[in-house]
């Protein structure tokens, strides 16, 4: 500890403060802002501060991997502790801390101490949820969070507010390392099957900003959908209607005709929001958006106008795309980008976003519920719905009870609904509502929400069909958005013309790596389990060898696949 400094009165948000050293103790005590009251009342121990802050930690060790969140910044004991074993162990820090006068003080102050942790105060608990982005989710293996009753207690709600915003961001950034670990190599292996579809299609980017002048409307597949069913019917001639995949069986089924579908998932399944449907015309509605690692065998069916490009997300200055789009961006397109399109972690969210980037003057969401409406888990009429009313189940239970057992096995919590009603909710689909939240808030343009059941979303106002009947509308110009023949169609290289029969002709070795970096992605689930655990050489010896079996039966797949992929590349070109 330093030497004694005496004490030292600090004029901050929440009262008086006096921070210091006295008899060689560190002190931190608070006088409230009602003149009435004199005496400072102590906010960690006279006695022994040291000692307090030993027996808060318990047998808790910040070590690599970990994070502390300390609450409140003025226990220099605790935080010099955790600070040293910081520097032994590793681990992160966090503060935070509710005043930011306080704050301010004990940085300048003490700064040997406090200078390399970020503080999070009621000035920028807003960009809480970014700044905890920038962490890498590989290396975390937990969190603790520290607290002295005297500090919270302060200004209880803000800690409380920052500690529910921490526990979501961790919760999801967890839940998308899982998410990428399960299917990357899905993302990757589809990545590399689209590129025979490169030079029939357009970058996304071709459609930006053709919406101006325009009104949207956002078709989901919420339980609520078929209410809006007729006043979409009524209106297609006069508003751009897109929809996420699973409901264009829906709308086709209603003789509704969207004018673009967005295709995201890489899993074999999607193929079934179109089996029996039309794969589309040329030139005509309507346009196919899938993203690079969407399931390629969509893409391979679809005869009308076709665009690409990719999910992207920005931590700070970093741009980071999904596993597979990084090699054919760099080696396919040599660098001439499709478009980045931003995700909330849904078809939905990604959708919003191209309609954002198309620039559309007004985008209305329908089918947009976020919760389980009227108990069920989508609007019937998805493929879903087809395959358990079919003989081919021998369903012998109801599709209620169908929609209970799917529900029961989620998270569940009842909220209020734009109804007013209590309705079936969960945690993922709050997050979905969360972002879109957060993005209609950001956005100029005007957003609204005429699902007609489901979870109230802030910055985006409800509005009945009289309140949308007040619009001017003007019918939809087909040739403002049907692409024209490309006369600059994505042109793939020399190089990745002759990229299938480079993989027949290559056995899996440690040297590929270096040539083809998508393949560390592949079972890297061992390589992060014998980075973060505390395990003996051999162990560690044992989950890299796994790694690389993974790699070589990745490898194997693709120079089975590769002949298929050439063919269909020749076919494509002529």
């Amino acid at each position: 500890m330093p030497e004694k400094t005496g004490l030292f009165e600090v004029k901050g948000k929440l009262g008086h403060y006096l921070v210091g050293f006295q008899n060689g103790q560190y002190q931190i005590s608070i006088r409230d802002e009602n003149p009435k009251k004199k005496e400072y009342r102590p906010l960690i121990s006279l006695r022994d501060s040291i000692r307090e802050a030993h027996r808060i930690l318990g047998n808790f060790i910040l070590k690599k991997g970990n994070i502390a969140i300390i609450y409140g910044a003025g226990s220099l004991p605790l935080v010099q502790i955790l600070v040293e074993q910081k520097k032994e162990k590793g681990g992160e820090l966090i503060i935070f801390e509710a005043d930011p006068f306080l704050a301010k003080h004990l940085v300048e102050t003490y700064n040997h101490i406090y200078k390399d942790i970020p503080f999070i105060t009621p000035n920028n608990l807003a960009n809480l949820s970014d700044f905890l982005e920038l962490y890498s989710a590989e290396n975390m293996t937990g969190y603790r969070i520290i607290s002295l009753a005297s500090l919270k207690n302060l200004m209880t709600s803000f800690y409380e507010d920052a500690e529910k915003i921490f526990k979501n961001t961790f919760s999801s950034l967890i839940s998308d390392l899982l998410t990428r670990l399960e299917f990357e190599p899905n993302w990757i292996y589809n990545s590399l099957a689209q590129i025979t579809n490169f030079s029939r299609a357009w970058p996304v980017n071709e459609l930006f900003n053709k919406g101006a002048g325009y009104t949207a409307v956002l078709v989901s597949t919420g339980p609520s959908l078929r209410l809006s069913l007729d006043w979409l019917k009524s209106i297609q001639d006069k508003v751009f209607i897109a929809c996420v995949d699973s409901a264009y069986r829906v709308l086709h089924r209603y003789k509704i005709k969207p004018h673009l579908i967005i295709s995201l998932d890489a899993q074999p399944y999607t193929l079934r929001h179109f089996l029996g449907l039309s794969m589309g015309n040329e030139g005509a509605f309507p346009i196919l958006y899938a993203d690079v690692v969407s399931n390629p065998q969509v893409v391979f069916r679809w005869r009308g106008p076709l665009l690409f490009g990719v999910t992207a997300q920005y931590k700070g200055s970093n741009r980071v795309v999904t596993p597979g789009c990084d090699f054919v961006e760099d080696e396919v397109l040599k660098k001439n980008y499709l478009g980045d399109i931003q995700s909330g972690g849904s078809v939905a969210t990604s959708l919003f976003d191209l309609l954002r980037l198309m620039n559309f003057d007004r985008i209305i969401l329908t089918g947009q519920d976020l919760a389980y409406s009227f108990r069920e888990i989508h609007t019937m009429g998805t493929h879903h719905s087809d395959l358990w009313f079919s003989s081919a189940t021998h369903r012998l239970e109801s599709i209620e009870n169908i929609n209970d057992k799917i529900t029961r096995r989620r998270h569940t919590i009842y909220e209020n609904s734009i109804t007013g009603k209590k309705i079936l909710a969960d945690y993922v689909l709050s997050i979905y509502r969360g972002w879109f939240s957060a993005s209609a808030e950001k956005i100029s343009k005007n957003v609204f929400n005429m699902t007609k059941e489901g979870l109230i979303i802030d910055n985006i106002p409800t509005i009945s069909n009289e309140e949308f009947n007040q619009f001017k509308l003007k019918g939809i110009d087909l040739k403002n958005f049907i692409l024209d023949p490309p006369k600059n169609k994505i042109l793939l290289s020399k190089e990745i013309f002759n990229f299938y029969t480079s993989i027949e002709n290559s056995s899996f070795s440690l040297s590929l790596l270096e040539k083809y970096k998508f393949l560390e992605k592949i079972g890297r689930k061992f390589l992060i389990k014998a980075l973060r655990s505390e395990i003996s050489e051999e162990e560690k010896n044992n989950l890299i060898q796994k790694q690389q079996n993974e790699q070589n039966k990745f490898w194997q797949m693709l120079i089975k696949k590769s002949r298929v992929l050439k063919k269909l590349n020749k076919s494509f070109e002529s």
